[in-house]
């Protein structure tokens, strides 16, 4: 024990010696810890963000083009998980030209902002929201409409837009059209359905004998 003599006034003393050093490793331990722990969300996004989203048909989500997932648009990565930040995207121009476009993500719930301004929107007809392919619709703004810019579409092979305006409807599925001037944009969202005689029955229907399953 008699090792041990002097211990106590040892840590003492150097306790009130040190009281400053100490003081300011503590702080600076504690900053570290709060800063790491805010930095983690954007890392590790909660778990309804990773989920993988599918589409209608069961197919995963594709990451080059909007998709609309429980009545709104969103966009997913490689994964097929939401994306939460503002991204940039490839759309086409009526001059068959990629042009990128930079879209907002906001709102609650979050999701792909149809427009990054309030000065003007794209507005179609309320009847050719759904459509089949063939038919050409126009689109046009309202508001403060402005001077220059380009009709473009996030997918060609769906819906085509040229530089009056007029959306064609080319194949099946679902895209945003819209109009780009400078940063800002405006978007209308299109689907497409299916023709009809793709979904008329075979014309050698299948028979079952009885007593038989498929």
């Amino acid at each position: 024990m008699e090792t041990l003599t002097g211990v106590g006034r040892l840590v003492r003393f150097t306790a009130r010696r040190e009281r400053v050093r100490l003081a300011v490793w503590i702080l600076a331990l504690v900053g570290i810890v709060t800063v790491s722990a805010a930095s983690l969300p954007p890392v590790y996004p909660d778990q309804a963000a990773v989920v993988v989203r599918l589409q209608a048909d069961g197919s995963r989500a594709d990451s080059g083009k909007p998709v609309l997932l429980d009545g709104l648009w969103q966009l997913c990565d490689t994964q097929g998980c939401l994306i939460n930040s503002e991204t940039e995207l490839a759309a086409v121009n009526a001059g068959g030209e990629t042009v990128p476009v930079l879209l907002a993500i906001g709102g609650e719930p979050l999701a792909l902002q149809l427009a990054n301004q309030d000065a003007f929107a794209v507005i179609l007809p309320v009847d050719v929201v759904e459509q089949p392919a063939g038919p050409a619709v126009q689109a046009t703004l309202s508001g403060s409409a402005p001077t220059e810019g380009n009709w473009i579409s996030f997918d060609p092979a769906v819906a085509a837009i040229d530089a009056a305006g007029q959306v064609t409807a080319v194949g099946p599925g679902q895209t945003l059209v819209g109009f780009l001037a400078g940063n800002q944009y405006a978007l209308a969202g299109l689907t497409v359905l299916p023709d009809p005689a793709s979904l008329a029955a075979p014309s050698d229907p299948v028979r079952l004998s009885p007593g038989s399953g498929l």
